[in-house]
């Protein structure tokens, strides 16, 4: 089992929202990191840069140094360089299963393998590979490389070994540790959530815009990211994967995914990242 004083190149898997973030908590501390992502490796490095350009103030130098330590590629099989992988793909089991039934034959016999799931069991995850002993949660918040806190998730399964590599991870990420049971949505995301879709729901429900709805939550309740600006920011397909696997494991109404999300969806109204969702971007 590897430790952070060898720890070999870290990998992060998918290059979303939360992984293309993930990423840049490596290359903060010039930890040099993989990210691998099934698109285009030239739009995901202009991805990464804008949010250098809007989110942190460095000079051009410092910029070209940031992206240097993160080295994207959309060949998987560079996962055998690494001792630590993490997972940040779509919120769906079965996408996550194909992944990790394929890094069964790819990477090295000692790696640890995290998932940044935010609503899956960690041992429905581990169950699918035959080391789940090596399979353990760590779930980052939006934005990854703002925020100061991870929940770590460990199933029956996971090791004493593995959580406390993670745990030191954590700590070199400048991360506060929240340990979470292997639960659905574990602790923030199912507190969190039903927040947001509640917060959808009144707007189908009353005649009130997603500003003044938004406005009246910042007033009331300060916080960095209103709900339906976090919406957008996160991805109103992620938050509906997200909300669609609470639904389906917890049969419980408040996670229900809201029809106006659900059509927003549909239609291709994805957030930011398409241009439109709750708010209009340009």
């Amino acid at each position: 089992m590897m430790n952070l004083l060898n720890l070999r190149q870290p990998t992060v898997l998918g290059s979303g929202v939360m992984g293309c973030g993930i990423a840049i908590c490596f290359a903060q501390i010039d930890l040099p990191v993989i990210l691998w992502t099934r698109g285009r490796t030239g739009k995901i490095r202009r991805k990464i840069k804008l949010i250098l350009q809007n989110d942190f103030d460095l000079n051009e130098n410092e910029q070209e140094r940031f992206l240097n330590n993160i080295y994207i590629t959309s060949e998987l099989s560079v996962t055998a360089e690494s001792d630590f992988l993490l997972e940040a793909v779509v919120e769906d089991l079965e996408v996550k299963r194909r992944l990790f039934l394929t890094l069964c034959n790819l990477c090295a016999p000692s790696a640890i393998i995290a998932t940044n799931t935010s609503t899956i069991p960690i041992r429905k995850i581990a169950s699918i590979v035959h080391f789940p002993q090596r399979v353990i949660g760590m779930h980052f918040f939006f934005p990854a490389y703002k925020t100061d806190m991870i929940e770590i998730i460990c199933s029956q399964s996971t090791s004493w070994e593995t959580f406390s590599v993670v745990r030191n991870l954590a700590a070199l990420l400048k991360k506060e540790v929240i340990k979470a049971e292997d639960k659905p949505g574990f602790l923030v995301d199912r507190l969190f959530l039903a927040h947001v879709a509640n917060a959808i729901r009144l707007l189908e429900s009353e005649d009130i815009s997603p500003e003044k709805l938004d406005h009246i939550m910042c007033r009331a309740y300060p916080m960095n990211f209103p709900p339906l600006v976090y919406a957008d920011q996160i991805g109103l397909d992620t938050l509906f994967y997200s909300l669609n696997s609470l639904y389906n494991q917890l049969d419980e109404e408040q996670y229900r995914p809201p029809m106006i999300l659900k059509k927003m969806v549909e239609e291709g109204k994805l957030g930011k990242k398409s241009g439109e969702g709750f708010y209009k971007y340009v």
